[in-house]
């Protein structure tokens, strides 16, 4: 167990991906099942709508910490799926990542959603006073906080969570600051998906042949 220990606020969610990487790194099973448990205790101690509780009161820092908590879960989920293993379906009494991640584009598109939480002004902040509504400006340009999205838009292409993530991202996704990357993880957000032995997404098109099959042509 780290020491000190955070958990279950988004320092200790930024260890438990360190000591998830570096699990990995050693084939250490047992430190790499903590990180597993500890990501189930993230979704277990979730409130049911999708908020943190402990970021969720950090007045004008509460959509900066409340992404940050998604920042390093969806790193967790991306280097459990290079072991074979499925976090992104993980649910806990009906809460998933998947929940955590519409909570807050719910909140982004209306936010007394987080202002509920946000106004118990809990802990510090470095902006603003004690009970502010939540800051979205992360949200408004693209930038290195936002670098979870694209593994999870990789990862579910076709999903109209992905069509709500580009929206915020932008189309241009080959222009400055793209590929989006944060160092505030046990490994590079965006790097976790950009590699050989990355798995084809979790889900996308099915086709399947209706009729017409076996004509042949002319080259």
């Amino acid at each position: 167990i780290p020491v000190p220990d955070f958990w279950p606020n988004d320092l200790g969610y930024w260890s438990d991906a360190s000591e998830m990487a570096d699990a990995i790194r050693r084939k250490d099973s047992a430190t790499f099942a903590f990180g597993v448990q500890r990501f189930y205790g993230a979704l277990n101690q979730m409130r049911a709508d999708g908020s943190f509780p402990l970021a969720a009161g950090l007045s004008a820092c509460s959509a900066t910490y409340s992404n940050t908590d998604l920042t390093h879960l969806t790193s967790m989920a991306e280097m459990a799926a290079t072991q074979g293993y499925d976090l992104y379906s993980m649910n806990v009494n009906g809460k998933s990542l998947q929940t955590a991640i519409e909570f807050m584009l719910n909140a982004y598109e209306n936010p007394a959603l987080l202002y509920q939480y946000s106004k118990a002004g809990l802990g510090t902040c470095f902006e603003g006073n004690p009970g502010d509504p939540p800051d979205f400006t992360i949200y408004q340009h693209p930038g290195a906080a936002l670098a979870w999205m694209e593994p999870y838009i990789a990862r579910f292409p076709l999903s109209a969570t992905a069509a709500r993530l580009r929206a915020i991202l932008g189309g241009n996704v080959n222009a400055t600051p793209f590929p989006l990357m944060v160092d505030r993880s046990g490994l590079n957000t965006t790097c976790a998906f950009r590699s050989s032995y990355e798995f084809q997404p979790v889900n996308g098109a099915n086709v399947t042949i209706v009729s017409g099959n076996g004509q042949t042509v002319g080259p």
